[in-house]
């Protein structure tokens, strides 16, 4: 059944009885506003001129208060545009840092069998990291762990993440491998001349234990 409303002709669909959409802009209406203030103020007489002069100040007033209302609803907006894109820019990095725990890609086996030693072993910690770290795949593998932790420390201090949940996923993490670690960290910042290595983790390390966390 044919459409009342169409019908073809020469290959092209012609519709009937739809209205086409008119958008009139503040722009254009002011400009025909203006167009008719200006034609009645020409043939006008002193107090009617007087009476349009009026109205002209009235509506110029309005119109800025209407712009400057416009535009602080725009900062406004846009103020809690970049806060809601910053929150959730955080709350993705604090996610990343549990999530790459987690990750096969951070590779843990022989750094936890050193923590597992160190808890059972009588031996000086110092002496018995330094004999496991002589194995360099064991090595890199805390290296990797320990920069982890240095630039979780570093996002923390720049408060790029959520310290406080971070805390309680990291707190005795981060304890044990400094425990374990600290005395070989010790060394390497003397024999590398480099204070400053891993700094970030011991200090944040200090800092929890002495509860000074972010809450």
């Amino acid at each position: 059944m044919n459409n009342p409303l169409s019908s073809e002709r020469s290959g092209t669909k012609v519709v009937v009885g739809k209205i086409p959409a008119v958008t009139i802009t503040l722009g254009t209406l002011s400009a025909c506003l203006c167009a008719t203030v200006i034609g009645v103020y020409a043939y006008a007489d002193q107090e009617t001129k007087d009476i349009l002069k009026f109205a002209t100040a009235t509506l110029a007033t309005a119109a800025g208060i209407t712009s400057a209302s416009y535009l602080g609803h725009t900062l406004k907006a846009n103020q809690q545009s970049q806060l809601s894109t910053a929150l959730e820019y955080k709350n993705n990095r604090t996610l990343s840092y549990i999530s790459r725990w987690s990750d096969s890609g951070l590779p843990k086996t022989k750094a936890i069998e050193i923590l597992t030693n160190a808890s059972k072993s009588s031996e000086n910690k110092k002496d018995l990291v330094n004999k496991q770290l002589q194995d360099p795949i064991t090595k890199q593998e805390v290296v990797s762990i320990l920069c982890f932790f240095e630039e979780m420390a570093l996002a923390i201090k720049r408060d790029l993440v959520h310290e406080d949940i971070l805390y309680g996923y990291y707190r005795e993490i981060v304890g044990d491998y400094l425990t374990v670690f600290l005395g070989w960290i010790t060394d390497r910042r003397v024999t590398h001349n480099d204070p400053g290595l891993y700094c970030e983790f011991t200090e944040l390390h200090q800092k929890w234990s002495n509860g000074q966390q972010k809450r």
